[in-house]
């Protein structure tokens, strides 16, 4: 389901059950290929959100951005200017950008297919054609430009990021321990509900999302704009929203602050993403999309 970055009329409502209140967990860090990809994002059109008002970007932007799309390689034509990312950038077991970077290029064959098949539409046919087919040389090129692009570009920011990152999550942390997990959820971000027994955020799309007893992980963001939702049924969901706290000038990023694994499930869906087929573990899955006022809640995969 597509979305375009803006002013967001919409509603995702996720609804809490009782087990799910005692399975709100908050990330470490932000992943480093979804960040990867939204850096590039960012760069083609900036944010509306709070990275739009971090002063260290304005200097970073005027560094990297002359010469992005060589430096960048396929990854500027994965990642359109607002809405669907495909699923493969996001690598929630992986350390650091290279490991990031190899664990997207050995996405099965047809996943790949199936998360590439929304940006035919947006980036022509022929950009993503080889990679959707699994090609060997491509798969190569996909890794190599992961990595070349974080090295050149987002490496000398990735402290900030991490600063930020931080802060946010001291934040969350002492809002927690004062007030327990309903406070955490009722100041999460402006604009953010929390409605017992659901969170409102605003959206691009009306969804309802049922936790089901699997929980709610918080994955900060320092360049997401405004919330993405990565479903799978068999994990807690995951639900990235942007960092926006200042960083405190005494606080030092541990290492075990620069790392986090998370849990590694079958399939991923990053939303927003485009209605189609869904797919399961063994490929795509040839069922129409379920209308935006269906709950979804414990979704069986064919």
């Amino acid at each position: 389901m597509r979305v375009r970055s803006g002013t967001l009329h919409r509603v995702l409502r996720i609804r809490f059950g009782p087990a799910d209140l005692a399975r709100v967990t908050v990330a470490a860090a932000p992943d480093v290929l979804l960040e990867t990809a939204l850096s590039v994002r960012h760069l083609a059109a900036p944010a509306s959100g709070p990275a739009a008002r971090r002063g260290e970007l304005a200097a970073w932007r005027r560094a990297v951005k002359p010469g992005l799309a060589a430096r960048a390689g396929i990854l500027a034509r994965l990642v359109p200017p607002a809405g669907y990312l495909p699923d493969f950038l996001y690598q929630p077991t992986a350390r650091d950008a290279v490991t990031a970077a190899e664990l997207a290029a050995q996405t099965p064959t047809p996943q790949l297919a199936s998360d590439l098949n929304p940006l035919h539409t947006v980036a022509g046919a022929s950009a993503t054609r080889e990679l959707a087919q699994g090609s060997t040389t491509a798969r190569r090129s996909l890794a190599e430009d992961l990595t070349r692009y974080h090295r050149s570009s987002l490496a000398p920011l990735w402290p900030a990021v991490l600063n930020v990152a931080a802060a946010d999550r001291a934040l969350r942390s002492e809002t927690l321990l004062r007030g327990g997990v309903e406070a955490l959820l009722a100041t999460l971000q402006p604009g953010w509900r929390w409605s017992p027994p659901d969170l409102l955020v605003p959206f691009a799309t009306s969804h309802t999302v049922e936790l089901c007893g699997r929980g709610l992980h918080l994955m900060p963001s320092y360049f997401a704009s405004s919330a993405m939702l990565i479903y799978d049924p068999s994990a807690p969901t995951v639900l990235v929203r942007p960092c926006r706290s200042p960083t405190p000038r005494h606080h030092q990023v541990t290492c075990s602050e620069r790392c986090w694994a998370g849990p590694a499930p079958e399939c991923w869906h990053l939303w927003p993403r485009p209605p189609g087929p869904r797919r399961s573990p063994s490929g795509p899955e040839s069922r129409s999309p379920r209308p935006a006022s269906t709950p979804l809640c414990c979704a069986r995969r064919a």
